[in-house]
């Protein structure tokens, strides 16, 4: 019984030291590397990666659903169901936020051409 415990404790103090190894080395990256791109690292977010590309994001594929199911697949401006809908941002919060942390109440389902015309709206209003 007393060799099987020591053993039990000589496993957990090499995992226990690889862990405190690991934790420092991490740390000594983390310190290297600026915050911003710690975050989009975590998130998976590289410098190659293009808004479109964020757009093919699963987690953005379930937000997505999540909205349209919530404005019963119909457009927000003039309620048709039978053209293409897509994600209308009514604000954006800053471009380092991907599009799947937006809370929902910033997103609404627009019609491509309800869409077109807010876009070509805040355009001119800039």
């Amino acid at each position: 019984m007393e060799k099987k415990i020591e053993k039990k404790r000589a496993f957990f103090m090499l995992t226990f030291e690889q862990y405190q190894r690991d934790q420092e080395s991490r740390s000594r990256e983390s310190e290297e590397i600026p915050l911003v791109e710690q975050v989009s690292q975590i998130l998976g977010i590289t410098k190659d990666k293009t808004y479109p590309d964020l757009l093919k994001d699963p987690r953005w594929q379930k937000k997505r659903l999540r909205i349209f199911e919530r404005d019963n697949w119909k457009c927000q401006g003039c309620g048709r169901e039978d053209l293409t809908l897509v994600i209308h941002h009514l604000y954006y919060l800053s471009h380092d936020i991907p599009p799947w942390d937006y809370p929902d109440e910033a997103l609404q389902t627009l019609c491509e051409e309800c869409h077109e015309e807010r876009r070509s709206r805040s355009k001119s209003c800039r």
